[in-house]
């Protein structure tokens, strides 16, 4: 349940210490954690219990056996602010001798973890706070508190021991022979709880010892009971989202599914599309090199043409040169006529005649 007592202090002050006793604590104590004072004065009672760090003390018990004039009480501070030099006062309307054991506890509640209590006084060897009302919840730490008398100052042990099922058993013998004592225990079920001590017998010890006792219970941190409680609500939640979530990923997978499908068709079909594109620019391209090929033979068909068309003309140049030879031949024989002609001179003799002369 994890109930673990860090630190315990416990002394007598006195005869007249004053109406404000401050003890300071052996060790740091520990935020969120919670201190228990017990303290028991002969011939008064304490009102009030503070601290140097802020902290608020609630009284949890308290027990007068007033024959006897002895006074017990129980005060408790839960989810403190700790830290260094830890002073604790106990405060008092009259200047009284007090025992006190101060002890810190972790586990204890930090909401309000005071459940129940009980107390008696009688006188005996077998003290008992008798039963309280059954507890709230069922991890519970429980506390006992005896202050006695009748004992004598010069024996070397204490004649009291815790009851059955307790530990942590503590006590402090003031010279005046009185006994405060403590003890402790975990309880994991709900139920009455009742606080006993066992005082024996024997030399020092009076025949008729006097006691006020005080049981009272503390609630485990319910953190714990609390995140458990609020799991088991979450989880169905959890399972609700998980199965959303299945459902959700199902839903998302004959998306993608039908996504991909959708995409693969489309593409599919624009591929077919470009591959249609593509086989039809194939076809221009090879239309298109036919076309450059029938070209490329018309181009080398004109080269033949051109090519005897040359032959022709170089076949013809002579003929042209021939030709040209002549015609100069011919013009230097006509070229007098034309110039005779010219200056009106007959180019025969006889000339004026119609007629030419034939020769004989």
């Amino acid at each position: 349940m994890g109930f673990t007592r860090s630190q315990i202090k416990k002394n007598t002050i006195g005869p007249t210490p004053g109406t404000a006793v401050a003890v300071t604590l052996d060790s740091s104590t520990t935020s969120g954690r919670a201190v228990v004072v017990r303290v028991a004065v002969f011939n008064g009672h304490v009102t009030s219990v503070t601290d140097n760090k802020g902290n608020t003390f609630t009284k949890i018990g308290e027990k007068i056996n007033a024959p006897l004039n002895k006074y017990v009480t129980i005060w408790l501070a839960y989810n403190i602010t700790g830290g260094a030099s830890h002073q604790i006062t106990m405060n008092q309307p009259t200047n009284n001798g007090l025992d006190y054991i101060i002890e810190e506890w972790n586990g204890v509640g930090t909401l309000s973890p005071f459940d129940k209590n009980a107390d008696a006084t009688g006188t005996g060897f077998s003290p008992s706070s008798g039963n309280t009302a059954t507890t709230s919840t069922p991890n519970q730490l429980v506390l006992g508190t005896m202050f006695s008398d009748g004992f004598d100052t010069n024996f070397d042990s204490y004649p009291i021991s815790a009851g059955s099922g307790f530990s942590n058993y503590e006590a402090h013998v003031p010279a005046a022979g009185q006994i405060l004592s403590s003890e402790s225990k975990e309880v994991s079920a709900t139920g009455a709880q009742a606080a006993t001590f066992t005082i024996g017998t024997g030399s020092g010890v009076s025949s008729t010892p006097g006691w006020a006792i005080i049981v009272s219970t503390l609630n485990a941190s319910r953190i714990k009971t609390h995140t458990t409680d609020a799991m088991k609500h979450v989880r169905p939640t959890r399972t609700h989202t998980t199965d959303a979530n299945k459902r959700r990923a199902t839903l998302r997978t004959h998306t993608t599914s039908a996504f991909i499908g959708f995409q693969r068709r489309h593409t599919t079909d624009a591929l077919k599309r470009k591959n249609f594109t593509l086989a039809h620019i194939t076809d221009g391209f090879k239309k298109n090199v036919l076309i450059r090929l029938h070209t490329t033979d018309a181009r080398i068909v004109r080269r033949s043409t051109k090519t005897h068309t040359v032959d022709a003309l170089k076949r013809i140049s002579p003929t042209r040169q021939h030709t040209t030879d002549a015609h100069i031949r011919l013009l230097r024989r006509v070229k007098p006529i034309i110039q005779s002609v010219t200056a009106n001179k007959p180019p025969f003799k006889g000339a004026g005649n119609d007629k030419p002369r034939m020769r004989r």
